[in-house]
């Protein structure tokens, strides 16, 4: 994970971690960032990947610049 990061994550859900940590981020939380919190909970990268695609698809993400994610 970022060293930056004051977040601390209290959730699992690729959702709510996206929602978690735009708190550091004013234009979208970066997918590589997302990818790694991910990744410390214990899930590939591929599958958070597939997962980002999916929820984005039934519109739960969006994209507020280039590979940058936030949650509705």
């Amino acid at each position: 994970m970022d060293p930056n990061i004051d977040v601390e994550i209290t959730e699992d859900s690729l959702k709510d971690v996206t929602r978690q940590l735009e708190k550091e981020y004013q234009n979208g939380v970066p997918i590589g960032v997302i990818a790694a919190v991910m990744k410390d909970l214990g899930k590939p990268m591929a599958e958070t990947l597939d997962e980002i695609y999916e929820i984005r698809m039934g519109g739960g993400l969006y994209e507020p610049q280039d590979d940058h994610l936030s949650a509705f």
